[in-house]
């Protein structure tokens, strides 16, 4: 059999282009455009909080977008839900400008994988500003009806004082 997957860039609605978390759109990849169109367009409104959490560390917007059962890993780094929102909500470092590029999303019924890498500009615990780079893979799932980010895995980071 062939595969009828075609790849289809959206962009970001109006409504998320804010000047400090920059989401130029992403490439959806299906067999069901008209379908999952407004599944990508939701999670696109996910990965738009997510930002915003960290930059406010915000408890309620961590809870609000976070699976039951979300689980967080990187090198030498594995957090569940309640441990990871604990950390963000309670870390030194600030967050100023969070910059997304080479999103692909691909969705499988209720469960969905968005690939892409960040920048975040800010500062580090101490103070000093800094840029970092993070390439990630994350897994999104309905939850009660709502898409809910289920995990997130740094694959890559480095970072870059100023």
């Amino acid at each position: 059999t062939t595969s009828s997957f075609e790849q289809r860039f959206i962009n970001t609605p109006d409504s998320l282009a804010l000047t400090t978390i920059i989401i130029p759109g992403l490439t959806l990849i299906t067999d069901n455009y008209e379908k999952e169109k407004d599944y990508a367009f939701e999670i696109l409104q996910l990965k738009h909080k997510f930002p915003l959490a960290m930059q406010t560390k915000s408890k309620a917007l961590f809870e609000e977008i976070f699976a039951e059962d979300f689980v967080f890993r990187a090198d030498h780094e594995f957090f569940n839900r309640e441990d990871y929102i604990n950390d963000r909500i309670n870390g030194t470092w600030q967050i100023d400008t969070v910059k997304y590029q080479n999103l692909a999303l691909q969705i499988f019924g209720d469960k969905a994988v968005l690939t892409y890498k960040n920048m975040l500009d800010g500062t580090d615990d101490y103070g000093k500003p800094n840029i970092e780079y993070y390439s990630w893979a994350d897994i999104y799932v309905r939850e009660n009806g709502d898409w809910k980010i289920l995990s997130c895995f740094n694959i890559d980071s480095r970072m870059e004082y100023k």
